[in-house]
């Protein structure tokens, strides 16, 4: 215990630290596509302002001490409502989206996240104290509060702050300067060039040097390395979702699955769906199995940041079995359907209830979609392309 005692605790090591965001309605505010969410919230911008109809039309839950009307008069006049929307780590390798609105989150945690989102950051996520297993994890992103644990507030410890858009260290100084005199280094912001410079020519003088990145080999290097930091700001290392780059006349289809940071998730998550198919998939899949449409569908797809029932990456057509709870998600079922539209695939739907009672019905429709897109790609003088640029009706 003396041991423990005498070492500095995590809350004396960084100056801020604050719990992860707590929506009291995850499913209202957080989604996988920022598209989706754009659209659902210039919706509920322009509905009636009455708190029984919006709670009613956009299935949000009522909560003591919060008023729904005072997110939507935030919205009121927003013409831009993408700059409400960042990326936000809900679970460990789980990046979502979320709509960061004070009013409409319940509790959004500015005094730490005001440094991470839109900026160059990392953040230490852990508990305080734990019911069950201890978890730790690295983000750069917001977080929610149950990041790596279900049963205990998570908090973030930024590795930087933002005072009048210059980057601090969110570190203790005190603890800094002991951490680098028992080393015998020099401390070094990394964001500093020129002080960087300095140290590349202390370091090239024969003395250590400390920074918060490992030092480039010259000063040419650090140009170089504050070049690639700037593209990454402006998001340009991240691979755009589907569709992959443009589609030439007999080209095959290349389909982005995901975005790479939640992909091992959802694929997981497939193969539980093919696993535990629902008996109305399972005949529906018989049907259309191995080719018997004349193209190769595959079950539980990852595509476009979704995992659909069938797809058939050549022709780019989804088809989605609906079962009676889609009869309440009508609307996000829609939202859904265009956001597939819009990454260039084409959705057709049967309910639970059309397979069952008219299965060779419903085959039929699909083989005539499948006829009409083959048609419209060959006619195309862009090829394969030429699938993006209808839709079925």
């Amino acid at each position: 215990m003396e041991r423990y005692n005498g070492n500095l605790s995590i809350e004396k090591i960084f100056h801020l630290s604050g719990a992860g965001i707590v929506t009291a309605h995850d499913e209202f505010v957080i989604d996988f596509s920022k598209q989706v969410l754009e659209m659902k919230f210039q919706r509920f911008a322009n509905s009636l302002r009455d708190t029984e109809s919006l709670h009613r039309d956009f299935k949000v839950a009522k909560k003591k001490g919060w008023d729904i009307l005072e997110g939507y008069d935030n919205l009121q006049n927003n013409v831009d409502f993408g700059k409400y929307i960042y990326n936000i780590d809900y679970r460990p390798f789980d990046t979502r989206e979320i709509f960061y609105e004070d009013k409409l989150v319940w509790r959004t945690v500015r005094q730490v996240f005001d440094n991470i989102n839109g900026k160059e950051n990392y953040s230490l996520v852990l508990p305080k104290q734990n019911k069950k297993d201890w978890g730790v994890f690295i983000s750069k992103f917001c977080t929610a509060h149950k990041l790596v644990s279900a049963y205990d507030i998570n908090y973030n410890h930024p590795l930087y702050r933002y005072e009048s858009n210059d980057r601090i260290p969110n570190l203790n100084r005190k603890m800094i300067q002991q951490f680098a005199s028992g080393l015998s280094l020099t401390f070094l912001p990394d964001h500093d060039l020129e002080r960087l410079r300095e140290a590349v020519e202390l370091r090239e003088q024969g003395q250590d040097v400390y920074s918060g990145w490992k030092l480039p080999e010259t000063v040419e290097d650090i140009e170089q390395l504050f070049e690639r930091r700037e593209k990454a700001q402006k998001g340009d290392d991240i691979a755009p979702l589907i569709p992959q780059g443009e589609l030439l006349r007999g080209q095959k289809a290349k389909w982005k699955t995901a975005d790479p940071r939640i992909y091992e998730v959802m694929k997981e998550r497939a193969k539980e769906l093919r696993k535990n198919m629902t008996a109305t998939e399972k005949v529906f899949w018989q049907e259309i199995r191995a080719n018997k449409l004349g193209v190769k569908f595959n079950r539980q797809h990852v595509a476009a940041g979704f995992i659909l029932d069938f797809f058939d990456p050549e022709i780019g057509l989804a088809v989605e079995i609906d079962g009676g709870y889609h009869e309440n998600q009508k609307e996000q079922d829609q939202l859904r359907t265009e956001e597939l539209n819009a990454q260039g695939i084409q959705v057709i739907r049967f309910s639970n209830t059309q397979v069952t009672k008219n299965l060779l019905v419903c085959i039929r429709e699909l083989q005539d979609s499948i006829d009409k897109i083959q048609s419209n790609t060959k006619d195309s003088p862009l090829g394969a392309r030429g699938r993006q640029e209808h839709s079925l009706h």
